[in-house]
């Protein structure tokens, strides 16, 4: 557990409680980005960036304060603009300043450097300290991210307008190997590089020693050190910073551990959780072409016989169950299907060369009915083929919480399939608590989470064994659960269960070791209060059976 002068960083770092920031490349409003600072040098001239990472302590770049004249710099926190009244603005001064050892002024490796305020700060809206990206963080390509400053000189010598007010602007992380050939080989590991390919935005609308930060839930963390880069926003030209989880332990080497909040950074590929065709509101019906592009359709010879879900270019993820009796070179896995008769224009299939199920599985009590499926060969992400992203090991879910399942259903409990052509179902149901769903079942673990409907009229055998539970956040589809079992079908107290993604992450990252699905923290709040009581006299479920757990392996 963390320790507690830590946990009270944690409590305060990367809110910014007056950020209401959605798109950008402009003036940044007052207090949005509250760990921005401003270096000047004497007759009060603004010439670099830096970020508030605690009371005591500013991070900057190391070619911002390597020469005498700028070591020197007073230190204005909760500043907004250059040339007009702040009433938010604190000014300090440098009282030690540590540049990093082996900062190489030529090629800017490990440009950073820490500067030491002469008396700590007291956190207000407007001056707060950001997070920062700890050591096992891990940055995808094409992850969004905001760089802020006064971006006091652009490319052609021109300065911002008055009042030269803070600008923000969103680039996307850039592929590290695309941005090493530009530079000529000088890209190290301690770099990250960010721009648009059709270039027009970068850190000229920021500063040199400024942060660069990334969204996670609430919280913003900062990445890089704005560093170097070539020109000014051109195009396929990248912008160039210091990677800021490369210096967790000499960040609290230097500063003594001194309560700053390090926050891991497991940021999903920007290509997962997107539905593009998905417009769904409510339902419980024949999906949309597209709606949900991670959706698997497995079969054997004898046809659909399980679902699961796209994790990434080469990898499903399913229920163990699925496979105690079929092997690899019996399934065949179907993509961007949305009817099981008929043509499916937008579909590709591939065979399987891979079954891992969960280690721990265990058919008698269905804890740890996970497994995954290494595909044949890659698959090429469309509209209607897409990763879902994993819900990450940190993430809550709720009592009452909706989620979305879908499946082909093809058994309901009565016998019956669904009605020719046999379209994908979608259904939304609450998440149950454990402690509810175990006063039902007995034996639920922390591996599993359960859902099932308030409203017995809708019915969720719409679901398959294997296939994919998943919830919503912004515009991500997070997978929170994979089908396994329930009781029947439709009947009241008894919720469907699943296995519990968030509990695999680690395991599932030990199996995929490149390009490593997106995982993301998915955080809700208590959505209702659930009761057993209130679970026997008013919920009547509709469940996820285990029509397959009994159909498949008859």
């Amino acid at each position: 557990s963390l320790p507690s002068d830590a946990q009270a960083q944690l409590d305060v770092c990367g809110l910014a409680p007056l950020n209401s920031k959605i798109v950008g490349g402009q003036d940044a409003r007052p207090g949005a980005w509250p760990w921005q600072v401003s270096l000047k040098i004497a007759s009060n001239i603004h010439f670099c960036g830096g970020s508030l990472i605690n009371k005591h302590w500013v991070m900057t770049a190391a070619h911002c304060v390597d020469s005498p004249e700028t070591s020197h710099a007073s230190i204005h926190l909760g500043l907004q603009n250059q040339q007009a009244a702040n009433p938010n603005e604190m000014t300090l001064e440098i009282s030690q300043l540590v540049l990093h050892e082996n900062y190489d002024q030529y090629t800017k490796d490990n440009d950073i450097a820490l500067l030491r305020l002469s008396r700590p700060v007291t956190f207000t809206d407007y001056v707060r300290p950001v997070c920062l990206a700890a050591s096992n963080s891990s940055i995808k390509t094409g992850t969004n991210t905001w760089v802020t400053g006064w971006g006091a000189i652009n490319q052609d010598g021109t300065t911002l307008p008055f009042p030269q007010t803070l600008q923000e602007v969103e680039v996307p992380v850039a592929d590290t190997k695309k941005c090493n050939s530009v530079y000529g080989g000088t890209i190290t590991d301690n770099m990250i590089c960010a721009g648009l390919e059709e270039g027009g935005k970068d850190s000229c609308q920021g500063d040199s020693g400024g942060p660069m930060v990334i969204k996670q839930g609430s919280r913003w963390i900062q990445a890089g050190v704005v560093s170097s880069g070539a020109g000014c926003a051109l195009p396929d030209v990248p912008g160039v910073y210091t990677k800021v989880s490369r210096y967790e332990s000499w960040i609290k080497s230097k500063t003594n551990n001194d309560e700053i909040g390090f926050v891991a950074l497991n940021l999903f590929p920007s290509v997962c959780g997107q539905a593009p065709l998905n417009t769904k509101i409510v339902g419980g019906q024949d999906a949309p072409a597209g709606a949900w592009p991670w959706q698997v359709s497995l079969h054997t010879s004898g046809g659909h016989f399980c679902g699961g879900s796209l994790i990434n270019k080469d990898w499903v993820l399913s229920a163990a169950h699925c496979f105690t009796r079929v092997s690899a070179s019996q399934v065949t896995v179907y993509l961007g299907r949305l009817t099981q008769e008929g043509t499916n224009t937008n579909e590709v299939s591939r065979t399987v060369s891979q079954i891992i199920s969960h280690p721990s599985y265990s058919s008698s009590s269905t804890d740890n009915d996970i497994a995954l499926l290494r595909l044949s060969s890659s698959v090429t992400f469309t509209d209607y083929v897409r990763p879902v992203c994993l819900a990450a090991s940190s993430s809550s879910f709720a009592a009452g919480t909706e989620t979305w399942i879908t499946g082909w259903g093809t058994i309901n409990e009565d016998g019956t399939s669904l009605p020719s052509p046999q379209t994908l179902q979608e259904v939304q149901v609450p998440v149950v608590s454990n402690t509810d769903c175990n006063n039902a079942y007995g034996g639920i673990t922390n591996n599993m989470i359960c859902a099932g409907l308030t409203d017995g009229g809708k019915d969720s055998c719409q679901g398959d064994s294997g296939g994919p539970m998943v919830i919503k956040q912004g515009t991500q589809w997070i997978q929170a659960g994979v089908v396994s079992f329930g009781r029947g079908c439709a009947q009241a107290g008894f919720p469907g269960v699943y296995a519990r993604v968030s509990e695999y992450q680690s395991w599932i990252n030990s199996q995929i070791t490149t390009d490593q699905p997106g995982f993301v923290t998915f955080t809700s709040t208590s959505a209702s209060t659930s009761s057993s009581t209130r679970l026997l006299l008013s919920f009547s479920l509709a469940v996820i059976p285990t029509f397959l757990f009994h159909y498949v392996f008859a």
